[in-house]
């Protein structure tokens, strides 16, 4: 299975994906960490901010809020896949505004952003440091990172086949 990560900035209630080779989307919270081939996540079933069907976010006025779509393929992988997005509402049905990346003002506004993987073969050896208190110990070391890691945000208006839609999900490799 191949995963694409798809970051929204704001609230998005509805996201059609009408592709073959797609065999799933979920969503999980803006700060999960999502790894390529990762097909045990535990947010598949449901997140802090997606029941299985609806997506709610909650902030104040001006906050950026943000999560992930995650579409997962078969094994071949699915080209020219886009992401449509209906207008966000807030909780009195009322529409938040429209997609105007980086035009943040009282009407509101989302962006669609796609994440992109970049492949660490080899982590950088690590040196020993100090706890935030400076005593000895592993603990402000971060995880292991290798394998395909989540990395560049590229908005959806980027050129194609520069991270821009239509986007290709590529087939799975591990």
């Amino acid at each position: 299975m191949s995963i694409a990560a798809l970051f929204v900035l704001a609230v998005l209630p509805q996201v059609s994906f009408l592709h073959a080779g797609i065999t799933g989307v979920w969503v999980a919270g803006g700060s999960e960490k999502v790894y390529r081939f990762q097909d045990n996540h535990p947010c598949r079933g449901g997140s802090t901010v997606w029941d299985g069907k609806t997506i709610r976010l909650t902030g104040l006025y001006n906050e950026v809020l943000d999560f992930q779509v995650i579409v997962e393929t078969d094994s071949l992988g699915a080209g020219a896949v886009e992401v449509q997005v209906t207008p966000p509402v807030n909780a009195g049905g009322r529409a938040i505004g429209n997609e105007q990346p980086g035009n943040y003002g009282p009407g509101g506004s989302f962006e669609v952003l796609a994440e992109h993987y970049i492949q660490v073969q080899q982590q950088t050896e690590q040196k020993k440091k100090t706890n935030w208190l400076g005593a000895p110990g592993d603990s402000s070391l971060p995880p292991r990172m290798e394998g395909w890691i989540p990395d560049a945000l590229i908005p959806r208006y980027a050129r194609p086949g520069l991270g821009g839609q239509p986007l290709d999900i590529p087939r799975a490799r591990r």
